[in-house]
């Protein structure tokens, strides 16, 4: 709803999670004013997590594994462990999602619980 104000005019200013600003910059040309610091540093944290397996004790572990985004609108749950395995690893972004390609198999949780 605050990306649709924006882009119409109905909305001068928002406060956004990274993904919501990023959607904002593409339909609505937004402009970042500022961004969230902890002791004068940038911050945002994401995590990539496993069950108990022996196998994954690294990044490059994860080549060949089952991984499950949380959701595409997500920030914490997609935008920034995307970002993060394709920095990694100089993976084509298009391609991420897709199984077979660094993954084996690539699922959206839809929840951070799940």
């Amino acid at each position: 709803v605050g990306i649709e104000a924006l882009a119409s005019g109905n909305l001068d200013i928002m406060l956004a999670s990274p993904m919501s600003y990023y959607q904002a910059d593409k339909k609505a040309g937004a402009e970042l004013l500022v961004t969230p610091q902890v002791e004068g540093l940038e911050y945002y944290t994401a995590f990539i997590t496993q069950k108990d397996n022996e196998e994954i004790n690294n990044m490059e572990d994860l080549k060949g594994k089952n991984f499950a985004f949380v959701n595409a609108a997500s920030s914490s749950g997609y935008l920034y462990p995307k970002g993060t395995l394709v920095q990694e690893f100089d993976l084509d972004p298009d391609l991420v999602e897709q199984s077979g390609y660094f993954f084996e198999n690539v699922t959206f949780s839809e929840s951070h619980p799940n």
